[in-house]
């Protein structure tokens, strides 16, 4: 089960790096004020922000695991 949720975690983020990309394609069309108000906030900064929140999502996620081998060993 725990690595499930890890696969789909990450599958996760190949869907959302995919749509940003397309998202990159499209604001070619829009105002040069969209432009400017998505460029406060770089990729690369939001490349570290996403990943970082994967790899907490991962670490709950084993830890949820962990609690609940010790819970289940406990009771039996």
């Amino acid at each position: 089960m725990a690595g499930g949720v890890t696969f789909v975690l990450i599958l996760y983020q190949f869907w959302q790096y995919n749509e940003i990309s397309r998202i990159v394609e499209i604001e070619k069309c829009f105002s040069t004020l969209y432009r400017k108000i998505r460029d406060i906030k770089s990729r690369r900064e939001g490349d570290v922000h996403r990943y970082t929140l994967l790899l907490f999502m991962i670490g709950v996620e084993v830890a949820g695991a962990g609690v609940t081998l010790y819970v289940i060993k406990e009771i039996l």
